[in-house]
């Protein structure tokens, strides 16, 4: 079932464009927001189906709210579906939503991170990454988190939730270690210093959100780069 020609929401659709080289695209990709009837509502690509418009909808909730805070009435909600078509696309519930949101947004993430250590060198990639979640960080007044880490906390309630994101961090984790071994560190240094990565940056994401600042990113990046240097030198 799809928007229903001339309603609020089928009125107010519209394309999002962008390019891998700008950061996860398509489902990460930020929409507007409208109220209707005092409810706030997505507004979607004009192709988007329901199904695509409730992962969206998920993962955006996810980012805002995390796994727990984000109910089935308000992924319905807004993203405008009808009530039965959670269960029609992902027979089991809310979990099955979530866990395919999760998969969905970490392969847009890995695509982003492989574009950035495929085109820079590690500590470049670190530092455009880094660059590119202080501008989704300010731009959303710190609402907006990373759904593949509020999906690893929604273990042990959700095991299909936390495990699709831990796919996502091996994927993120594998590319950075891949990247730091071309730039000449040992294949166990390469892999410490990619779990590191992935654990500063991730944990950086929180706290800025919790302080309403980038400090802990740009420290982050700054003590990435050290260690870098320092492995390379070693």
């Amino acid at each position: 079932m799809g928007l229903p020609p001339g309603s609020v929401v089928d009125q107010m659709v519209h394309t999002v464009k962008r390019n891998t080289a700008d950061g996860p695209i398509g489902l990460w990709s930020r929409r507007g927001e409208t109220r209707v009837a005092d409810n706030p509502i997505q507004e979607f690509d004009a192709s988007a189906g329901p199904r695509e418009r409730l992962i969206s909808t998920a993962i955006d909730l996810v980012r805002r709210r995390g796994v727990f805070a984000t109910s089935v009435a308000d992924l319905l909600g807004h993203s405008g579906a009808a009530r039965n078509s959670i269960y029609q696309h992902f027979p089991n519930g809310k979990s099955g939503l979530i866990a395919t949101a999760t998969a969905e947004s970490g392969e847009q993430m890995t695509a982003f991170i492989d574009h950035l250590t495929t085109t820079r060198t590690p500590q470049e990639a670190v530092d455009a990454l880094v660059k590119w979640w202080k501008r989704e960080l300010e731009g959303s007044d710190y609402a907006l988190g990373c759904p593949v880490a509020a999906a690893a906390m929604a273990a042990p309630d959700e095991p299909e939730v936390a495990a699709t994101a831990n796919v996502a961090f091996d994927a993120w984790r594998r590319l950075v270690a891949d990247s730091a071994l071309r730039g000449g560190l040992s294949i166990d240094d390469a892999e410490s210093f990619a779990l590191f990565v992935v654990n500063a940056i991730e944990g950086a994401i929180i706290q800025c959100r919790s302080q309403r600042n980038v400090e802990s990113l740009d420290v982050a990046a700054a003590q990435l780069k050290v260690l870098y240097s320092a492995l390379k030198q070693a």
